[in-house]
């Protein structure tokens, strides 16, 4: 009998695209995707640096709710319909990267909104695949201890 296992060459989230609005569209990736996942250990690593002293306040510090919502721009992988308005007042095309997404949700009008709307079914899809892989799972032979019965 021989152990049989499958290598992975690169390990990829799961991605999904999403209605937000008529014409507007989100490609969502899963709530464990590593780049987000790190994102929020550093978030976490941040303010436990800074400590719950009050008196030490400077501009430079930022917030933890600032963190999350820039370490959710790495749940955006890409995006249809979007389109920034700034200093000449005309709406223009933009690509998704990750500074435009951070733009997106920091500095838009709408932005918390659409940082709701992305956490939200990034949770979806992380638990439509994670049921899709208990299934599978769920399907495979049961595993031998290698013991003669």
């Amino acid at each position: 009998m021989a152990l049989i296992v499958g290598i992975e060459k690169k390990k990829t989230s799961t991605e999904k695209w999403v209605t937000y609005d008529d014409g507007v569209e989100f490609k969502i990736r899963g709530i464990n995707h590593p780049e987000y996942q790190i994102a929020i250990e550093r978030r976490n690593n941040y303010i436990f640096q800074q400590g719950f002293d009050l008196d030490n306040i400077t501009p430079n510090v930022k917030t933890g709710t600032e963190l999350l919502i820039k370490a959710c721009a790495y749940l955006i992988a890409d995006w249809k319909g979007v389109q920034f308005v700034e200093e000449d007042g005309e709406p223009k095309d933009v690509p998704c990267t990750y500074e435009n997404a951070v733009k997106l949700l920091t500095m838009g009008d709408i932005g918390i909104v659409i940082w709701a709307f992305v956490q939200n079914e990034a949770e979806k899809i992380q638990k439509e695949a994670d049921a899709y892989k208990t299934e599978l799972l769920g399907k495979l032979e049961k595993p031998t201890t290698g013991k003669a019965q």
